[in-house]
């Protein structure tokens, strides 16, 4: 495979795993990152055939490691975004572990959402909550409401 066979738009795919790869200045971040999509990925694998509604809500629990990990909003620290995707972490493998079928699959679901609890109030607590690194969110809050406003009544 040529090299310009490997870009797609703008995106390299050594520029996406550069990114995937866990980086020196967030090292301790980037490993619980791994830990937490390891123990969604055992619970995802560990639920039967046809549980669609569990396996949805723990590959959207994976695809938000991911777009954590890649920073995949702008001001990706500061972000409403990145909360909410954050936040998704922790409250998808909590509900997988209550209406699972398969009760073995419950323990590394909890395991998956206290970790991303901790993840999520730890980085909470010591940047998106620190106003020398991220200053409050009018823009992403004036987005939102803006949505709300235009939904019908």
């Amino acid at each position: 495979m040529r090299r310009k066979d490997l870009i797609v738009g703008n995106v390299d795919i050594n520029q996406i795993i550069q990114l995937l790869l866990p980086s020196q200045q967030r090292l301790v971040w980037d490993i619980w990152l791994y830990a937490i999509m390891l123990f969604l990925l055992i619970t995802l694998f560990m639920q039967p055939e046809g549980s669609v509604t569990v396996t949805l809500l723990l590959a959207g629990a994976v695809v938000s490691v991911f777009i954590d990990k890649v920073h995949g909003f702008p001001n990706h620290t500061c972000s409403f975004g990145t909360l909410l995707i954050r936040i998704l972490m922790f409250i998808a493998p909590l509900l997988t572990a209550g209406i699972s079928q398969n009760p073995k699959s419950r323990g590394p679901a909890i395991v998956a959402a206290l970790l991303a609890l901790g993840y999520t109030f730890l980085l909470w607590a010591t940047e998106m909550n620190n106003r020398n690194i991220c200053a409050p969110l009018p823009r992403d809050v004036r987005l939102w409401m803006d949505y709300f406003l235009i939904l019908p009544a």
